[in-house]
């Protein structure tokens, strides 16, 4: 009889039961409303923030920004809403309140890098008050003091001045924390860095020279928006800046640099142009078109550039100047013209004897590229790609939120009708 053997039983299988996995729920923060902001002001800022409203609904340049002000005040500090209608107060009295507070968001931009920088809007807001009364310093105009403001948080208020009677910089918030602490470096070397290593600011001294001459007299305010160009430029060169308002000032500066620097092989010129002049300073009221030519360098100047040619030996030039490298287009009125070559462009090469000018022939917001070589063991720049112009945006308080903006909030945080 054959051995039967018992088969092993058959495990059967559990059914697989898919299971949503249970959604993880975390604490959303709640964004404390405008509205809710306002009513949380005790009785003396909500008067203050009525106050700056008027201000802002009265003057349309201070609308946009003033506004993101506002909203920055009621979130960081509503306690101090007083510096802020202080601020926006002088400003709606500026010949343009729109480029103070332009020059306001620059400085902020700049600040904000600074490890660990708390409260730069107070800070700078309160310097600027402060110097507002400076009997010294009335013939500035209020964006001038603005700048002045900031260039004295950066490197105090001797060094400022420093850099203000021996370069003629006043627009002090075209330029970083580094950048500023290179230059004061360069006419002080006792100077103790604190946003630039020592070291760096020595390598930069062993460098080709590059001559940055900017104007003073900037109507939309484009010349902020430069700093880039400089960062850039300074990683291969040292960049020595001037600022003036006239054309003697040029001069003067490319006679000083080479004296103090020695061989120049870069030369940057900034200014509002044409296709015949680079602007420098503003024609004031009641001056003379003799007195007012003074201050841009034109086609009329050509023999005292001729005399600057011994300290530009094998330079190159970059103009930082609209349409300095095209041809005149017709005015209001004219059916032809003359459309002369003769230009900025060829005027500075021939003039200077230059081995290479580089300039925009339509407007433009400056140098985009530049396109650094190096030719013969030199480090040259050998190609600029220019920018075309567009509308300048305002970056001010970017980080703030845009769809919250009051309007008409009273001081209950109600909507007014």
């Amino acid at each position: 009889m054959p051995l039967k053997f018992k088969e092993p039983p058959v495990n059967k299988r559990m059914p697989v039961v898919k299971r949503t996995p249970r959604p993880i729920i975390r604490p959303v923060k709640r964004k404390v409303q405008i509205r809710e902001l306002i009513r949380n002001l005790d009785p003396e800022n909500r008067r203050i923030f009525g106050e700056i409203q008027k201000i802002i609904r009265e003057n349309s340049g201070l609308k946009k920004v003033g506004n993101k002000l506002l909203i920055t005040f009621l979130r960081k500090h509503p306690k101090q809403l007083g510096i802020c209608r202080d601020l926006l107060e002088l400003a709606k009295k500026s010949e343009s309140p729109q480029r103070v507070m332009m020059a306001f968001g620059k400085g902020l931009e700049y600040l904000k890098t600074i490890p660990k920088a708390k409260n730069v809007e107070l800070k700078i807001m309160r310097l600027f008050l402060q110097i507002n009364k400076d009997p010294k310093l009335q013939s500035l105009t209020l964006e001038e003091r603005m700048n002045v403001a900031y260039g004295r948080l950066i490197l105090g208020t001797e060094n400022a001045e420093k850099l203000r009677t021996k370069r003629g910089i006043t627009y002090f918030m075209r330029y970083s924390p580094q950048q500023l602490e290179s230059q004061m470096y360069q006419i002080d070397r006792t100077y103790k860095p604190k946003y630039t290593s020592r070291d760096e600011l020595r390598l930069q001294q062993t460098r080709p020279t590059v001559l940055v001459v900017f104007n003073k007299h900037d109507n939309s305010g484009s010349f902020y928006f430069q700093s880039k160009s400089f960062r850039d430029l300074s990683k291969k060169f040292k960049v020595v800046i001037y600022e003036t308002d006239n054309e003697q000032g040029f001069y003067n500066a490319v006679r000083n640099t080479h004296k103090t620097h020695g061989k120049i092989t870069h030369l940057m010129i900034g200014g509002h142009g044409t296709h015949d002049k680079i602007v420098f300073g503003r024609k004031k009221k009641g001056e003379s078109n003799e007195e007012a030519e003074k201050k841009t360098l034109d086609l009329t100047d050509i023999a005292e550039l001729r005399k600057l040619s011994k300290y530009l030996e094998g330079v190159r030039i970059i103009l930082e100047a609209c349409s300095t490298g095209g041809k005149r287009t017709p005015g209001k009125g004219e059916k032809s013209i003359n459309r002369s070559k003769h230009n900025m462009r060829t005027a500075l090469k021939t003039a200077l004897k230059a081995v290479k000018v580089f300039a925009p022939k339509k407007d433009s917001m400056g140098a985009k590229r530049y396109e650094i070589i190096t030719d013969g063991g030199e480090i040259t720049i050998d190609k600029v790609v220019f920018e075309l112009m567009k509308p300048i945006q305002d970056n001010i308080f970017n980080e703030e939120i845009n769809d919250e903006i009051p309007q008409k909030i009273n001081t209950d945080g109600n909507i007014e009708k």
